[in-house]
């Protein structure tokens, strides 16, 4: 990932289903087995950006700019963060739940009234480079105050990856920093 190396493990059935990459952006993006990119119940994506990381802004609005969007819900979305820090080599984090309790048709390309969407994500912000994991759920709405995944679940989650490495090189090695480790 743009001089970077970024490891976490891909968990139950999780299969590759769509990759797409040029000089600027990268996305990859899992489902469970049976699934596809149209019809995900469960989505796993990692997504980088080269260059966003050096913008002028501060990781709290960066996290705001990319999930707080009501565009595509029928119903106010949220987007709350979870935790925020910087690991040891200076790679800056935040962890958020995001969601919209009811989409609207036509809101993105395969969108369905009321469904109910919810991400959890974790953007790693370098001084250069931002990349993003998320793992989101699709499926029945709900009130924004009463997301399929609560808080509190968020930690549980996030553990099914093991552990999300950072790396200021693509050589594995020492310079990794840890932005998630299960207990």
């Amino acid at each position: 990932m743009f001089g970077r190396e970024v490891q976490f493990h891909v968990f139950d059935t999780f299969e590759p289903a769509y990759e797409a990459k040029n000089d600027q952006q990268m996305i990859l993006e899992f489902v469970p087995k049976g699934e596809t990119v149209q019809t995900w119940t469960r989505m796993i994506t990692f997504s980088a950006f080269k260059g966003p990381g050096s913008a002028p802004v501060s990781t709290a609005e960066m996290q705001q700019r990319f999930f707080n969007t009501g565009q595509g819900c029928e119903v106010a979305n949220f987007s709350r963060v979870i935790a925020s820090g910087r690991l040891a080599n200076g790679t800056e984090y935040n962890l958020s739940s995001n969601g919209c309790g009811s989409t609207a048709a036509g809101g993105y390309p395969g969108a369905v009234s009321g469904r109910g969407e919810q991400f959890i994500a974790l953007l790693l912000r370098d001084d250069q480079n931002v990349a993003v994991l998320q793992y989101a759920e699709r499926g029945a709405g709900f009130d924004a105050d009463k997301p399929p995944i609560g808080d509190a679940a968020v930690e549980a989650l996030m553990s099914r990856f093991r552990s999300i490495a950072f790396c200021r090189s693509k050589a594995i090695s020492g310079d990794c920093s840890i932005a998630f480790s299960a207990r």
